[in-house]
């Protein structure tokens, strides 16, 4: 599941290896806002609920291990410009964003998902700095109805070509 709120993982090739920014570094814009750096990021989570009926323990400790592995991805200046629209939503073109909001460090926002019968509404919230992020999701399905909640953090460890 960690896909559906995934960084889009471009095809890394050739990355010119440079130590990661420190947590407390920060870029800031002339409005103030928090702006994370373009680069290669590596994505880690760990899923705290699955509650889903008729969902067996083996899938249950699947997902688990899928949200926990590290996975990375380049992270652009483009993607990074239109963040708020598209930078959470993966490639999933069922949902759209009834609210997302990406400013001074701070995330939240509310995605809503539909698929045939089924809907999703998924609820964001963490926090951003110049060189990663983490957040929290809580997701809710109707038809079947369930909930997964996880989360996902990121940090920036390359530069991108």
């Amino acid at each position: 599941m960690r896909a559906l709120i995934a960084i889009a993982c471009l095809g890394v090739t050739g990355c010119d290896m440079i130590p990661a920014p420190a947590d407390t570094d920060q870029d800031i814009d002339m409005s103030g806002a928090i702006t994370m750096l373009p680069g290669i990021y590596e994505v880690t989570g760990d899923m705290a609920i699955i509650d889903i009926p008729g969902l067996d323990a083996d899938a249950k400790e699947a997902m688990r291990r899928r949200t926990s592995a590290p996975s990375r991805g380049c992270i652009d200046k483009d993607d990074l410009d239109n963040a708020e629209e598209t930078f959470f939503r993966g490639p999933f073109n069922d949902c759209a964003y009834e609210r997302m909001r990406m400013k001074e460090g701070k995330i939240s926002g509310l995605m809503r998902c539909a698929n045939g019968d089924s809907r999703s509404e998924l609820a964001i919230s963490g926090t951003y700095h110049s060189a990663g992020y983490q957040m929290t999701i809580d997701m809710r399905t109707q038809g079947p109805s369930g909930r997964m909640q996880w989360t996902q953090r990121a940090k920036r460890v390359a530069a991108c070509r």
